[in-house]
Formats: structure tokens, sequence, C-alpha cells
């Protein structure tokens, strides 16, 4: 009865009297709790999952937030690994509830699902606190100019870690890791900050183009086969759309098009009879299309 008693106190506790924290203050507690499961602990990391939903029972659950203006969050995951046996490891998420930090759900991690957080170096002795590291991000021109020009970015991950990826600052320093993320999760750029020296690095990330087969939707593409013209309609078309006329030899065939409204006309009266892909490029998506030039 006790056992459930407490259980209940802390399920209330977690969904109506979260507080938030700095990294370093719940530290101390979650070693102490990982020095119950794991004989030398080894810290490996801490991270926030900015926005995770955290399942607390089936009809119980929270979202994680992390505060980009004083480094604050309401709950950070402390993992640990066992001195010299990597493979034991343990993930330890904290909430803190009237003034006490306590376990939100701790458990076992395969080596496999944490080994990239374990290298052969550990977190450096000293490292500056969350609150710190956000101050030093917030006033870092670069970083300001990224969040700028990509409008209002989110934050989807902050991570204290030692490793070598990327390469500045060098392999196995500890450094601060934010990643920025669009409103549909892409990633935009990530800023690293070094956790002693302070000194930020952000860089944008690459851009992955998916391409769209206009052939296999519902786009309206036609006709085909074609003898005077081919159009397409897509959306958002405009004067930075460009649209590329390509051979089966992967040869670029100059041709006169017209763009009206969200409807591409290619002229292909002067087209030699073959087949021909048509390549539009707008919004970091490139739409294919393809059609036979027939008498």
């Amino acid at each position: 009865m006790q056992k459930l008693f407490t259980l209940l106190f802390l399920l209330s506790s977690i969904c109506f009297s979260q507080s938030y924290y700095t990294a370093q203050e719940a530290y101390p507690s979650a070693l102490g709790i990982a020095e119950g499961v794991l004989t030398n602990p080894v810290l490996s990391a801490i991270a926030v999952n900015n926005g995770l939903e955290i399942e607390i029972t089936e009809t119980t659950s929270f979202t994680v937030e992390f505060n980009e203006s004083d480094g604050t969050a309401n709950v950070f995951s402390y993992v640990f690994h066992e001195e010299g046996d990597k493979s034991l490891g343990i993930m330890i998420p904290i909430v803190k509830v009237f003034g006490t930090y306590q376990d939100a759900g701790s458990s076992s991690i395969p080596y496999e699902d944490f080994e990239d957080l374990i290298t052969d170096h550990e977190i450096s002795e000293t490292w500056i606190n969350s609150d710190e590291f956000v101050t030093i991000l917030n006033q870092d021109e670069d970083h300001n100019q990224l969040k700028s020009s990509f409008g209002s970015p989110e934050i989807s991950l902050i991570v204290l870690i030692p490793n070598g990826e990327p390469e500045t600052p060098t392999t196995g320093e500890t450094y601060w890791y934010v990643q920025y993320v669009d409103d549909e999760m892409n990633d935009l750029f990530f800023c690293i900050t070094h956790a002693v020296t302070k000194e930020v690095a952000c860089e944008e990330d690459e851009v992955e183009t998916s391409i769209v087969d206009l052939n296999n939707g519902s786009s309206k593409v036609g006709p085909n086969p074609s003898i005077d013209t081919y159009s397409l309609e897509i959306d958002n078309v405009d004067f930075n759309t460009k649209v590329e006329l390509i051979d089966i030899y992967g040869n670029i065939i100059n041709s006169d098009f017209t763009i009206e409204s969200n409807k591409i006309k290619i002229n292909t009266s002067n087209l030699n009879l073959g087949t021909y892909i048509v390549k539009i490029s707008n919004d970091n998506k490139n739409y294919v299309s393809k059609f036979i030039k027939s008498e």
C-alpha cells in the first residue's frame, strides 16, 4: 500500500507540480540513482528531447520542454555507462517536484542504442551549466543570424556530449550541441558550444531535396504522347522555378516554355521524336515527368 501511495503521489506531482531546473542542479541526484545500478558509473551524456511526449501510464503523459531563454527544462535525461564496460548503460530522466529531484522512469540501455554517445573520452570534470550555455549561444552573431534567416526555428535536441562529430571542437572535448528544426521537423542548422572554452560554431544542415514523380500522382500532365505542347500543373510555381528538358541520353535540350499561374507549358513542336524528361526544381523539391514526342 505504501508503494502504491508513493507512485500515485509521484504521478500527480509530475503532472501538476513540475518545476524547471538546469542540468547541473539535478546531476547529483541522477548520479546517486546510477550508483544504485552501476558499480562505477561514468557520465556519457545529458540530453533534452524538446517536445517529446513521455508516457507515465496509459492515461498520463507530459511533454518535455526546454526554455531557450534561461537554459532550464522540465526533464533532463542523464545517460551513464559502467566504467570499463560500455555494454552496460542506464538513462535517467529527472523531474523536479516539490523541490526534490525524482526518477521519472530510468531504464537500462542496450549498447547499440547508445554506442554513438560512448567514445574513448569522458565528459570534462568541469563543464558550463545549461543556463550559461544558452546565454553564450544567444549572444553569438552567427547563431542569431541563422535563427533570423530561418524565421522561427524550433529546438528539437540539446545534448552535452564528448565525441568527435562534428570535428569542431576537437575530438573528445565536451560540448553542448543544439539542433534546430522547422515546423515539419526537418533539420535546419545546429550549433555547438564548447563546454570549457565556451567557443561557438554553427553550421547549416544539408537540405534533402525530395523528388516527386508527376506521372504517378494526381497532378495534371499531358498530353502524352505530345505533338506540339506538354503541360504540367504543380503548386508554388514562381519566377524562381527552374525548368529543364532532358533527353534519354541525359542531355539538356533547349526548348521554349511559359509559366502561367501554376501551369508550365513546354513547346515540343521542334523536338525530335523520342522520350523526354521534364525536371522542375522549386522550394527544395524536384518534380519529374516523362513524356513521348510523337508526330
